[in-house]
């Protein structure tokens, strides 16, 4: 391998000057720069391998390089919806601003499997720091025992991890502004779509919903229900909707028509619930064109609350419909990016937590009940 020190010799200079002068330092001359690129593309120098090595002997007295590369480890599909996009326009925002590079390692893990091994680059050193979606414990473990990477910095979105920084939003908040909205309309009695995957964030949005509640001297265990998220599937819509709801057209499964039906019928049967908190766009999305199939109306028959704000439902003037709680997730993804970036140089030396409020933007899936 070629280093400096050949250089140097070829010039008959010293290695401090070929280093000033492959970084383009302007005390050196011209005239010397010139002759040490020359002599460095003449042996065939790969700045490359030189970094490599230094990243070896600093490792060696336990010090780090800087790469300006940090990893974004996120699942397979997550490129697909508007949820994580949304965090990863915020995190590219971020690190382009800073002149950092990302390298994004998406992987679908089932539950229980044997973790792939990571690249070649967390071994080598070669990465700053990571962003991890939809944290991992055992990912979380993997990059923590893994040599070069061992003691970098972490920083995971929406959900914590003790060994890591996060940048999370208040669900609390947002089920209590959703559920205060539809109070102030005068809707009592609510359906709250759970999600099996959801775990705390389902019990702090459940938490803002019951302190909504409370306040208004309602009952939270008699005028609330929580329903297992129904799979609604991918209802084929009109083809004049299809656009709007973003469906592929393809024909529901038979268990799937059986949970629509077991909630059409549940509906049925308790004519006091007038509101629906789905657990995101998405799903709210699903619901009402499922209601609509069935010749029952968003807002007369049912007001409907989505979660996030990341998916429309559009009027035929294209104009989106859906009231739901706003997530800054942009924001996010931006602080997560700008934690990282102070993590890797040490403005942030501890882990720590930042929650970046919720609103509610109110459109026209609510109004006072009909019923």
């Amino acid at each position: 391998m070629v280093c400096m020190k050949d250089i140097a010799a070829a010039c008959g200079v010293s290695q401090g000057t070929v280093s000033l002068a492959l970084s383009g330092d302007p005390r050196v001359k011209a005239a010397t720069r010139a002759r040490v690129l020359e002599a460095a593309e003449c042996l065939g120098y790969d700045p490359e391998q030189n970094r490599a090595a230094q990243r070896m002997i600093l490792r060696r007295y336990g010090k780090t390089t800087l790469n300006t590369m940090v990893a974004l480890l996120c699942g397979e599909y997550h490129h697909a919806s508007n949820y994580y996009l949304l965090q990863i326009q915020g995190i590219l925002d971020t690190l382009n601003q800073a002149q950092f590079g990302v390298m994004v390692v998406a992987r679908s893990i089932a539950p229980g499997a044997t973790l792939p091994p990571l690249p070649a680059a967390f071994p080598r050193g070669e990465v700053d720091g990571a962003i991890i979606f939809e944290t991992d414990p055992a990912l979380v473990a993997q990059l923590s025992r893994t040599p070069g990477f061992t003691d970098r910095p972490m920083v995971t979105t929406i959900l914590e991890h003790p060994a890591c920084s996060t940048v999370t939003i208040d669900t609390e908040l947002g089920g209590y502004l959703a559920t205060r909205h539809l109070l102030e309309l005068g809707h009592r009695h609510f359906m709250n779509f759970v999600a099996a995957d959801w775990g705390l964030l389902f019990a702090q949005r459940t938490a803002g919903i019951r302190r909504a509640l409370q306040e208004w001297g309602l009952d939270p265990d008699r005028h609330t229900v929580a329903t297992p998220a129904p799979f609604l599937g991918d209802i084929a819509p009109p083809y004049h909707l299809e656009m709007a709801l973003g469906y592929g057209g393809h024909a529901p499964h038979a268990h799937v028509l059986a949970q629509q039906r077991l909630l059409l019928e549940y509906l049925a049967e308790h004519r006091e619930i007038t509101a629906l908190l789905a657990h995101n766009d998405p799903q709210a999305r699903r619901i009402w064109y499922l209601l609509q199939q069935h010749g029952l109306r968003v807002p007369d028959d049912y007001s409907l609350v989505g979660f996030d704000d990341t998916d429309a439902f559009l009027d035929a003037s294209g104009v989106n419909q859906l009231t739901t709680v706003h997530a800054p997730l942009r924001e996010v993804g931006q602080a997560a990016a700008q934690l990282l970036l102070d993590r890797i140089h040490n403005v942030v030396v501890e882990n720590c937590t930042i929650t970046l409020p919720t609103s509610l933007a109110v459109r026209g899936s609510t109004t006072p009940p009909g019923r």
